[in-house]
């Protein structure tokens, strides 16, 4: 009975580490869309101070949690990682008990864009975690020790983690969750249709200098949406990079469309293209500020950050291709990578 008791306390520890590193994982793929989660349980918190830190406390926060899911998965610091960890679900079952009794408009983000909870949900997950978490943890001490190997294993995923941390944080999301995604049809956001809203599709709206909107031209022929969500931060090198981009387009015989919330620091040089559009949808859209976007007849094909943005051949290959299959292999490459690094390193920590 004993040794049943022992494994059934192990197991429980299991499955909460696999959920707290794949929870984590799945928030450091993304550190833009962490850090607007983030923000918004500051300004639920009435925390507005660290609105300007949020990126940083989303990305270290997703990094903690998996890190402490990889030691509860491999058995590493057994007693660090339980009192982490139950300190950590009975916070979060209180905080999304407030949110419950509350109600206000916000996804707890718990799986990052992956998998989106209403506050019943939240609150029954942790809930959940919290009764899993008593039995795998009380009494802290239990006598497990973990073996030479599965150090070994948590060393390695502890450094992959890190290099995928960096990796994304330099990058886009290998795998793209937002209504924007690889394959995604643009819609037009000016039609006024809440219906469309409420679905989370790929409504993009956007206006010219006179305030008309222009939401039909992302949508007929190949366009390269060139997003700048945060203009005044960029650089003169940054924006002779984009200006680059545009005349290889204009070259192609593809549309440039330079997107901003404002025209603050933007280059007169592309006053012709420059249009107006939402920080949030652009934010979501791509996730490099200054990112850009290939769209066929409003299907998003294929997206480049600021440090990657496409040459004149990336587009010639893009205008050659069959737009599903392009933005079908884009989707692929991403989404494997993601999941085949998921896969190796819960083989790490559990075979080991």
């Amino acid at each position: 009975m004993h040794k049943f008791h022992h494994s059934f306390r192990r197991f429980c520890a299991l499955l909460i580490g696999l959920v707290f590193f794949v929870s984590g994982m799945l928030k450091l793929m993304d550190p833009v869309g962490t850090g607007l989660k983030m923000a918004e349980y500051f300004k639920f918190l009435h925390l507005d101070f660290l609105l300007p830190a949020g990126k940083g406390f989303g990305v270290a926060f997703a990094l903690l949690e998996a890190l402490v899911g990889a030691a509860l998965v491999s058995g590493i610091a057994r007693k660090l990682a339980a009192i982490v960890v139950l300190a950590l679900i009975a916070f979060f079952t209180g905080l999304t008990l407030v949110l419950y009794l509350v109600n206000p408009e916000m996804d707890c983000g718990c799986f990052g864009e992956a998998i989106h909870l209403t506050h019943l949900q939240s609150l029954m997950k942790n809930v959940v975690l919290l009764v899993l978490a008593l039995i795998a943890f009380i009494p802290l001490s239990d006598g497990y020790e973990a073996r030479k190997p599965k150090k070994w294993g948590f060393a390695v995923v502890s450094l992959l983690t890190l290099v995928f941390t960096v990796y994304s944080l330099r990058s886009l999301p290998l795998e793209d969750f937002t209504a924007f995604s690889y394959g995604s049809q643009i819609l037009s956001g000016a039609t006024g249709d809440d219906d469309l809203q409420e679905e989370n599709l790929a409504v993009l709206s956007f206006s010219d200098v006179f305030g008309e909107y222009c939401d039909d031209l992302a949508g007929v022929g190949e366009v390269l949406a060139v997003s700048v969500y945060e203009p005044e931060r960029l650089d003169s090198l940054q924006w002779a990079r984009i200006a680059t981009v545009v005349n290889d387009a204009l070259v192609c015989g593809v549309r440039p469309l330079v997107l901003t919330p404002s025209a603050d620091g933007v280059p007169m040089t592309l006053g012709e293209c420059l249009y107006f559009a939402d920080y949030k949808t652009l934010l979501t859209m791509n996730r490099s500020n200054g990112g850009a976007t290939f769209l066929s007849d409003g299907l998003i094909e294929d997206k480049w950050t600021l440090k990657d943005l496409p040459t004149g051949e990336d587009l010639s290959a893009l205008l050659s291709s069959e737009p599903v299959e392009a933005a079908a292999s884009s989707s692929t490459h991403g989404r494997l990578a993601f999941q085949g690094m998921l896969l190796l390193c819960v083989a790490l920590l559990i075979l080991l």
